[in-house]
Formats: C-alpha cells, structure tokens, sequence
C-alpha cells in the first residue's frame, strides 16, 4: 500500500507480462535476410529491380506444402 491507501504497483503484472514476451534475440528477421541473400545468389542484381521476384519466391518458398 501507497502512503494514500492505494496499491503500490497496481500495474507491475501488466509490465511483466509486456516484458516476457518480447523476443530475446533478432534470430528471425536474420534468418530471412539471409534466405533472400541466398535467393539473390550470384546474380547480385539491384534490389529495385528484383524486389518482385524475390517477394514472388518467399511467397513459394515460405508457403506449406499440402
């Protein structure tokens, strides 16, 4: 209790809960950067002009197989 008569940490369960679900490493997004890196492969082509394509094939690639 506050020195008013309230609860000292009314909303500490909120900012655990908030705190604990946030990711504990970036493993992720670096995993896809380094699919469409492969994707690129030598080609090296400009990322303006292979954007499409390399969109088109994590759409394929990342879809489930039935």
């Amino acid at each position: 209790m506050d020195g008013l008569g309230g609860k000292k940490y009314e909303s500490l369960s909120y900012v655990a809960k908030a705190a604990l679900t946030l990711p504990h490493s970036n493993a992720v997004p670096e995993r896809g950067f380094s699919v469409n890196n492969a994707m690129l492969g030598k080609e090296k082509l400009l990322l303006a002009e292979s954007e499409s394509t390399i969109v088109a094939q994590r759409v394929v690639k990342d879809c489930p197989n039935f």
